[in-house]
């Protein structure tokens, strides 16, 4: 979802001619957090784990 998010944001800023900038950080780690977090989900590893958190499985 925050990948589809991401990329709305993204179209919006686009379509309103936005300029690049620091407001383009907002749809950019929206993107990449999707991105990593659909990463996570298809390998099975889990960041929090692997810095060493415990977590329930």
């Amino acid at each position: 979802r925050l990948l589809i998010i991401g990329l709305i944001i993204s179209a919006a800023f686009f379509m309103a001619g936005v300029e690049m900038g620091l407001l383009w950080l907002a749809p950019g780690g929206a993107i990449a957090g999707g991105a990593f977090a659909m990463f996570e989900g298809r390998t099975g590893w889990c960041v929090a784990r692997a810095i060493g958190f415990k977590t329930p499985i």
